[in-house]
């Protein structure tokens, strides 16, 4: 039997369901995460090589940087999102509540993050010189077209979908009509979908 995207999403859908069930949730309600995870990892396989990337609307200038950035570096997927998603502040915190462009890079939390066992053994460096080169491309670009030249922010909506689904791929419209979600088009269509994911 040939394996299609759609009877994968069908197959992957239930063996979710199942392990949700079996931990007592139902996917998409608290306390599902194993199931999330599960599913993550199967229809993602390249969900290590995720680099999110914050800060993009604080100049309207960065969402086609990062873009083009991303276009032009193998090795990683760019997944842009809004700071108020992440929640947790961070380094870049000071400059975006001062009114600072930023863009702040991460690969999220990992099992040791500012643990004891936080060291050089859990760094993937392969992984580390494809946002080394993310980020020159990054700074090569804001420097050919410095940012700062208007004062109104930019609603990114149209970009972060349109970096999400280079991301996820071609599951990913197969995977949200199996859930009965559609593509954010505005910015309140994309505070409810990452509503329900967070």
């Amino acid at each position: 039997m040939k394996l299609t995207p759609r009877k994968l999403i069908r197959q992957l859908t239930a063996d979710t369901s199942a392990l949700a069930m079996r931990e007592g949730r139902r996917v998409g309600q608290p306390g599902h995460e194993k199931a999330v995870r599960y599913l993550t990892q199967r229809l993602m396989p390249q969900v290590g090589k995720i680099v999110f990337v914050l800060g993009a609307e604080s100049d309207a200038v960065f969402p086609e940087i990062v873009e083009e950035a991303a276009a032009e570096t193998r090795g990683i997927k760019v997944f842009p999102t809004l700071s108020r998603y992440i929640g947790a502040p961070s380094d870049h915190m000071p400059f975006e509540r001062g009114g600072q462009p930023t863009l702040f890079l991460s690969c999220a939390q990992g099992r040791y993050y500012h643990h004891e066992k936080d060291d050089l053994a859990w760094i993937n460096f392969k992984k580390l010189a494809c946002i080394t080169e993310f980020t020159a491309a990054c700074i090569r670009k804001i420097d050919e077209r410095p940012g700062g030249e208007t004062t109104e922010v930019p609603d990114t909506v149209d970009f972060e979908v349109r970096m999400i689904r280079q991301v996820v791929g071609p599951v990913l419209p197969l995977l949200m009509k199996r859930y009965g979600v559609e593509m954010p088009t505005t910015r309140g269509e994309m505070d409810a979908l990452i509503g329900l994911l967070v």
